[in-house]
């Protein structure tokens, strides 16, 4: 083996690191932006069903279902 290639254990450290690294930075950061998009799309979807469901019962006025 040339001297400039590591041995495999290196190999398997540095990849053991890269892993762990890349758990830590994806739970600390993407993690917490994709919970609040998905609760924005909850909420996007509720205010659909509600908009629906109120036309659909023909209580929603056109004032009323404006805003949405």
């Amino acid at each position: 083996m040339p001297d400039w290639m590591p041995s495999w254990g290196t190999t398997a450290l540095i990849a053991i690191a890269t892993s762990l690294l890349t758990l830590i930075v994806s739970g600390r950061y993407v993690s917490p932006l994709l919970e609040v998009r998905n609760r924005r799309f909850q909420a996007k979807m509720q205010a659909r069903e509600r908009f629906q469901a109120d036309m659909l019962t023909g209580r929603c006025h056109v004032v009323d279902c404006v805003s949405l």
